[in-house]
């Protein structure tokens, strides 16, 4: 018998959604978080968008994703909070188009299967969403999403350390020993470890790329409400009245260095009179595990031990349905055994 049912290593979206499921259902756990560690999910937008990409292609699953996670998130704040609410907030997103070509692609494209419930476009713009070069016409979708990430794992782990379920420790793999059925971590016994450290994770490799992002918060841009407006950056409102203006994308880069290539990237299509306006307030940058074909990593490493990595940008939607797959293969090669 040992101690705990599972020992969860790190506490970004993954994990933090695996541990509201092992919460939830009453399972025996511990979470492993360090705090001095960078996690790539405090520095994430949060945006659930279900065409994605320079030519607004399907999101994968969306149509199982989107539901899941609506559902999930209301509830753990239901599990949290004891009331009524969500942490998800719903978001038209609009995609500005550049030129005709894009106009009449995306238009044909709007009547596609799979897409015509998704896409419209809007051919007149209201002057307080001019605000980008060369802007011909807007692709809406009204499918969209954003969550504040941040406050989303403070609340999961605040209720974490009221139950005594979060250790704040620095994972170190020599200090996991493989025993019978199981592992032991500095003498706690635990049934399973799941990874969820992101690009840490000692057990992905080759499987894993690092990719940096660099995000902007900025006063002083004109209010066109709570739309989310996209070119091949984002523009996101925020309760504060700022805008949070990213991501850059830099492949195979694993610092967490501010510089001003990746500010001038960011707001280079913001038409002239909007650009010198701006006040920047907060800068950060985060390094998120990416696939080579855009898929998370959800598997077993070997006996007793899982791994949830690679979600890259889409870790709002995916970590909800992450969570309960892997519960979902565990289960079965338990139920096998027995």
């Amino acid at each position: 018998m040992k101690d705990f049912q599972f020992l969860i290593l790190g506490h970004g979206l993954a994990g933090a959604c695996l541990a509201s499921n092992l919460s939830m259902n009453n399972e025996t756990f511990r979470v492993l978080h360090s705090e001095e560690k960078p996690c790539a999910s405090e520095k994430a937008a949060g945006l659930m968008n279900p065409v994605t990409g320079r030519r607004m292609a399907l999101t994968w699953k969306h149509e199982v994703l989107f539901p899941n996670a609506r559902n999930f998130y209301s509830k753990i704040w239901r599990h949290i909070h004891r009331n009524e609410g969500t942490f998800l907030s719903k978001r038209t997103i609009r995609k500005a188009l550049h030129s005709i070509e894009e106009v009449n692609f995306l238009s044909a494209k709007s009547a596609w299967n799979g897409y015509s419930k998704l896409i419209e476009i809007e051919e007149n713009t209201s002057p307080q969403m001019e605000i980008f070069n060369n802007l011909q016409s807007w692709a809406i979708t009204n499918d969209g999403a954003r969550m504040n990430v941040p406050e989303f794992l403070f609340d999961c782990r605040e209720d974490l350390e009221n139950s005594g379920n979060i250790i704040n420790a620095n994972f170190e793999i020599g200090d996991l020993r493989k025993i019978e059925n199981g592992w032991e971590w500095k003498g706690t016994t635990f049934e399973n470890v799941v990874s969820c450290l992101g690009i840490d994770c000692p057990w992905v490799g080759l499987d894993l790329w690092p990719v940096k992002g660099q995000m902007y918060e900025f006063s002083g841009m004109p209010d066109w409400g709570q739309d989310v407006l996209k070119t091949d950056k984002f523009m996101i409102p925020l309760e504060n009245g700022n805008v949070l203006a990213g991501s850059t994308y830099e492949r195979d880069v694993r610092n967490h260095i501010l510089d001003e290539a990746g500010l001038e990237e960011v707001t280079s299509d913001l038409l002239p009179h909007i650009k010198q306006n701006l006040k920047l307030e907060k800068a950060w940058a985060g390094v998120r595990p990416t696939t080579p074909d855009r898929l998370p990593i959800i598997k077993k490493v070997e006996d007793n031990l899982y791994c949830i990595n690679g979600m890259g940008t889409k870790g709002v939607s995916l970590a909800p349905w992450a969570s309960e797959e892997i519960l979902r293969i565990i289960r079965t090669e338990q139920e096998a055994k027995h």
